[in-house]
């Protein structure tokens, strides 16, 4: 699946390079990210408006979760890489469901059924580690050198 759904435990939820940094020096990274994907989505490579999205290693026995590294998202991949949090923000009506599910059996080829039975999954998954406190890292990624 090139769209898949990262949803982190309830436990790390603000636990960001974003909340970290401050926001200029956010700014610079996220800009240097979208330069490296150039200037599109690093998913469905189009060049809407885009978001920079951290990538999260999950080691379920020690609790850990490690930062390996920053990818380009357009707004339709960014949400549903936090499908939990656009749940939320479309039961507010802040946006259209169905325009995520469409984006996603798009991206990744595959039907309605598909996407309700993956949504399903991540659920149970975030559940099941939201039980834990994790522990965060930044692991060996030189932020300077991105």
């Amino acid at each position: 699946m090139k769209l898949t759904f990262d949803l982190l435990p309830d436990t790390t939820w603000n636990n960001n390079i974003r909340n970290m940094m401050g926001v200029s020096e956010w700014d610079k990274l996220r800009k240097k990210v979208y330069k490296l994907y150039k200037l599109q989505c690093g998913i469905c490579k189009t060049k809407r408006k885009l978001q920079c999205h951290e990538i999260w290693k999950f080691d379920d026995e020690d609790h850990t979760q490690t930062l390996t590294g920053f990818i380009a998202l357009c707004e339709l991949c960014h949400a549903i890489k936090h499908i939990g949090f656009a749940k939320i923000q479309s039961d507010r009506g802040d946006i259209d469901w169905e325009v995520l599910v469409k984006h996603y059996c798009t991206v990744n080829k595959c039907r309605k059924e598909f996407f309700k039975s993956d949504y399903q999954k991540a659920l149970k998954m975030f559940e099941r580690r939201s039980k834990y406190d994790w522990v965060v890292k930044i692991g060996d990624l030189k932020l300077s050198e991105i």
